[in-house]
């Protein structure tokens, strides 16, 4: 077994902070371009369509005295730098209406550079009016991690690393259009169509449904 060496650790978690930075800004300069800049509704002149994009960055460091979560005889001490850009959309325009939280954790060991991992974590809710009044398009997106089996170890936080964690990610868009009937009915006809993780065996499911009022 081959020993990292101090600088094969320090280019790891040059790696791991080179990723995180990168991805962050990406998200966050796609999250500005796409946001709509402030618009007056002319016929309420007081409402003001609003798009907000707020980064951040959390650095934490944690020491440890057992990273693995391993019996008490088997336990190593040490120490977990954490990395987190993030951002945060909030757009509430006549077009989009977005709810969008996103963190890219990267976790450098600095005892084990091949523990090292970068981690996602995406809440995201939005809704696109394609044609006025008329088309629109819900979109749904999580990714989190999650454990494996509730009979294995549970990290009590990000510094712990566990063979009993993934990352789970789902996504949904459903497409809908609306109307009146003359002066009888409103109606919707929507189709639904998830997209869990292929990783933990689920399969696409889609559906469709018709309701008038």
């Amino acid at each position: 077994m081959v020993t990292p060496t101090a600088v094969d650790r320090r280019h790891a978690s040059r790696r791991i902070v080179a990723a995180c930075l990168s991805g962050f800004l990406g998200v966050a300069s796609g999250a500005c371009l796409a946001a709509e800049s402030p618009q007056v509704n002319p016929a309420n002149p007081r409402t003001a369509e609003s798009a907000q994009v707020t980064p951040a960055i959390t650095l934490r460091s944690t020491l440890t005295d057992n990273v693995n979560l391993a019996p008490s005889d088997r336990r190593q001490s040490d120490l977990v730098i954490e990395v987190a850009p993030s951002v945060r959309v909030n757009t509430d325009t006549a077009r989009l209406k977005l709810r969008l939280f996103y963190q890219l954790d990267g976790l450098i060991d600095s005892r084990e550079s091949s523990r090292s991992e970068i981690r996602n974590q995406l809440d995201a809710t939005g809704t696109v009016q394609a044609i006025e009044n008329f088309l629109f398009v819900d979109l749904r997106g999580n990714v989190q991690q999650v454990a494996i089996s509730p009979f294995g170890a549970r990290p009590p936080s990000n510094a712990n690393f566990t063979d009993n964690r993934t990352e789970s990610r789902t996504f949904l868009i459903s497409p809908y259009v609306r109307g009146r009937i003359v002066n009888l009915a409103d109606y919707t006809l929507r189709y639904s169509e998830t997209f869990p993780d292929p990783a933990q065996g689920s399969t696409t499911r889609g559906s469709t449904s018709f309701p008038v009022a």
